[in-house]
């Protein structure tokens, strides 16, 4: 029985297949995902039209696995479907794998970017060609638009040469060059053991290993010389730093150079088409293009500029490898794809040969003709000793003689040879030596160096070992010696012995490691303690000014006067500074409660001194609230230059001031006379003081006018003596204010009398009130009680009159509740 999810499952499929099986439909392969994704997103209630971007319209196919763009299924919604949706994804295109193709990682390798959606593994097998080629997509490139160069490498013929495909990858190239081309031998060279691996691989199941040698590593290092026909600088976007390798790795006699490269086209560059066609541009004499390209009249001028400066920049190399004028021929500039916009990726065809001298001519032809040559020198001593007449014996010893001399002389030569390779095995023993050394001192693992072609080459390989691990010894000295450096400059801030570290050369990345911690850890301590010492300076010196602070202490003088102590990070230092910091704390706190005192005696004096010159409470209170800190220095400069200003103000109006202050202080007299007016102890007048007090409150009452009218002519005179200032109280003249003050006095008196009045009547209604009350209890008991309870009642609305008389301002007031 099958489950409903395997059911529907089926029926789907069941539909793929009905869709792939009307010819009349002719569904392609995206409308056919299409509809198989939106039926399957309708069935499962997530599907939105927004999705149908989210779908593909293009991909890769690898064996059985469909490659999607980075772009394709992001959505939210497709991260939440389970297996069963890429299923049918897979089913769509006849695949049984799917992964997403992300951007080229930016390493050495330029990996691919890789996920595997549905599969158990990424590994696929590509047929091209008739070639195989087996990878990892996880692990390895292959792009597809290559495909027009390999095919092009696969026609070349290439019979009888020995190929060097310096960037060999799975093998690209190496394998059409072996498969189709039927290249005599392949040294194939690649950095990426993975791709290392597969090209190994690739060479056993096209059944061509015998054919090739693959070398793991740098070309530039274990590349040998002098061999090969034909170079391959398959490495984009240029191989510019391979150009010497390539051509050290041409025979002498020259070869083809076919170099990869990313032109930028022109800006107004149309397929087939271009503004500014290569036209008779004069080149070097060695540097020719043939003459098919010459007559081309569809190669853009930026693809044949850049053929022109390859080429002479070969030319140019190959003179410094192999010490010879050499002819650079352009034989070919294919287009092999659109790198990028606007960026073409051309492979460049280059022919190059020797310019025979004589010298040159007969170095290149000495070893192919020397038999031909021997053969036939002696087939001309044999004419001259027949013309000569010469017997059988005669003959035959000088033919020996010829035979012992040619013999000398090659056993010379062999002797000389035998010796360069002697010196040769030396070399190559002093360069492992110091290679060994190096490695030890360095700490770093012995690399595999292979199998070499010759001792040449191995010659060649350790020299170049030797040289990048001088430049490693080098770059380690220098780091080795800043890090030294800058440790000794902080161990001596720091206060720290740095004897054990200077006393330890050691070159290793683990010491050198262990060094940069060292310092970051040091750089560290001294940022903490560099932090510590400018807070606790910024805080002394800001008590030292305070405080107008002196001592005998040159150690405190020094740090009082210096602008950075920060280079001096030492634990003793620190303490030091940290403790004359809690010293100058508990100094400050009792200079900061005396200049407390200080400030609250300018406070009060400041007061007296705004009551004198009768200042207003806002200016005061805006005065007061401009101080920030009212304890500080700078607030008692500002208490002081107040209260001499405030003097220079008293002085310049003292004779107003006096009178005013005389009128206020006999006022004084006068309110607190009414105020004891209204105690009753006052009427008992023991030792007169009764009769003492009515005198002095009449010689008040007498002085008050006589001292207004004082004050009237003392403003007038002041007012006519500085015209253009005003003499205020307040904000209004002295008069005014002594008028408001009386006019308030009296008003508040009234309202003092009218309430006591209010309160008598109050006290004899309640009176009367109480009284009805208990009458009223006794009108039952008594009937003669109601003349009196008449009256009651007459006696009280004579009160309610009065009452009423008095309380007139005040008409909202109820003052009577009758029963």
């Amino acid at each position: 029985m099958l489950s409903s999810k395997d059911h529907d499952l089926s029926i789907l499929f069941m539909k793929i297949q009905c869709f792939t099986q009307i010819p009349t439909m002719k569904l392609t392969s995206y409308e056919l995902l299409k509809e198989a994704v939106i039926e399957f997103c309708n069935e499962k209630g997530i599907w939105h039209p927004d999705l149908l971007k989210e779908i593909p319209e293009h991909w890769e196919m690898r064996d059985d696995m469909v490659l999607f763009p980075a772009n394709a299924f992001k959505a939210e919604v497709f991260d939440s479907l389970d297996k069963e949706f890429w299923i049918i994804v897979a089913k769509c295109l006849n695949a049984k794998r799917v992964a997403r193709v992300g951007r080229i990682h930016s390493d050495d390798f330029r990996s691919p970017r890789v996920t595997l959606i549905l599969g158990e593994h990424s590994r696929v097998l590509q047929i091209e060609n008739h070639i195989k080629y087996g990878y990892d997509v996880r692990k390895c490139m292959f792009s597809k638009g290559n495909v027009s160069e390999r095919m092009r490498m696969a026609s070349l013929n290439c019979a009888g040469e020995i190929v060097a495909d310096l960037f060999a990858g799975i093998g690209y190239f190496t394998l059409p060059l072996l498969v189709h081309a039927k290249a005599s031998f392949v040294l194939a060279v690649e950095l990426n053991p993975d791709a290392f691996y597969e090209l190994n691989e690739n060479l056993k199941i096209n059944s061509v290993s015998d054919r090739c040698k693959t070398l793991l590593g740098d070309c530039r290092l274990i590349c040998p010389s002098f061999f090969a026909n034909r170079v391959i600088l398959g490495i984009l976007p240029s191989s510019m730093n391979y150009w010497y390798t390539a051509c050290q790795a041409l025979q002498p006699s020259g070869g083809i150079l076919h170099v990869h490269g990313n032109v930028t086209k022109c800006a107004n560059y149309v397929e087939g088409k271009c503004p500014c066609l290569f036209m008779g541009r004069e080149f070097n004499e060695s540097v020719t293009f043939h003459r098919c390209l010459q007559e081309s009249s569809i190669l853009p001028d930026c693809f044949t500029k850049f053929a022109y400066k390859t080429a002479s920049t070969i030319e140019k190399v190959l003179f410094t490898v192999h010490q010879a004028f050499y002819t650079v021929t352009v034989i070919g500039i294919t287009k092999v794809k659109w790198y990028g916009p606007r960026i073409a990726h051309l492979v460049v065809d280059l022919q190059c040969k020797p310019i025979m001298n004589s010298a040159t001519e007969k170095r290149l032809s000495a070893g192919q003709n020397f038999f031909e040559i021997l053969h036939s020198n002696l087939h001309i001593l044999q004419n001259i000793w027949n013309e000569m007449g010469l017997s059988e014996y005669e003959r035959k010893e000088r033919l020996q003689n010829t035979v012992k001399q040619v013999n000398d002389l090659l056993s010379d030569i062999i002797a000389e040879e035998e010796g360069f390779m002697d010196l040769a095995m030396k070399r190559i023993e002093h360069f492992k030596t110091e290679i060994n050394a190096l490695e030890e001192e360095l700490n770093l693992e012995e690399e595999n160096k292979g199998d070499f072609l010759g001792l040449v080459v191995e010659e060649h390989y350790y020299r170049q070992r030797l040289m990048q691990l001088r430049e490693e010894e080098e770059r380690r000295k220098i780091l080795y010696n800043d890090l030294t450096k800058n440790l000794q400059i902080l161990y001596t801030r720091l206060g720290e012995d740095f004897s054990s570290i200077s006393s330890n050369f050691d070159l290793s990345t683990e010491h050198l490691d262990e060094l940069s911690a060292q310092l970051e850890r040091k750089k560290e301590l001294c940022k903490i303690r560099s932090a510590m010492l400018k807070l606790s300076m910024a805080e002394i010196k800001s008590m030292v000014e305070e405080m107008h602070y002196t001592t005998k202490s040159s150690f405190k003088n020094s740090l009082i006067m210096a602008e950075d102590i920060t280079q001096n990070c030492s634990l003793q230092f620190l303490e030091s500074v940290q403790s004359f910091h809690e010293e100058l704390k508990h100094e400050y706190v009792k200079f900061a409660e005396q200049r407390k005192l200080i400030c609250e005696e300018k406070i009060a004096h400041l007061n007296q001194m705004w009551n004198c010159c009768k200042i207003a409470s806002e200016q005061r209170q805006l005065f007061m609230t401009s101080i920030k800190d009212k304890y500080s220095n700078k607030a008692l400069v500002q208490y002081d230059n107040e209260i001499n200003n405030l003097e220079k103000f008293y002085e310049s109006r003292k004779p107003v001031l006096q009178i005013y202050e005389e009128w206020e202080n006999l006022w004084q007299m006068k309110v607190n006379f009414e105020k004891r007016g209204l105690d009753a102890v006052r009427f008992f007048n023991r030792g007169g003081a009764l009769l003492q007090e009515e005198k002095e409150r009449k010689l008040i009452e007498h002085k008050l006018p006589k001292i207004k009218s004082k004050l009237e002519q003392a403003v007038c005179l002041w007012n006519d003596q500085h015209p253009g200032e005003l003499l205020s109280y307040d904000g209004m003249c002295f008069l005014r204010k002594i008028n408001n003050i009386e006019m308030e006095y009296a008003q508040q008196k009234e309202k003092v009398e009218k309430k006591k009045a209010r309160n008598r009547c109050l006290e004899e209604e309640a009176k009367c009130l109480s009284k009805i009350v208990r009458t009223s209890s006794l009108r039952q008991k008594s009937p003669n009680c109601r003349p009196l309870i008449s009256k009651m009642c007459a006696s009280l609305t004579k009160s309610k009159s009065a009452v009423m008389q008095i309380t007139k301002q005040s008409p909202n007031r109820i003052f009577l509740t009758f029963f």
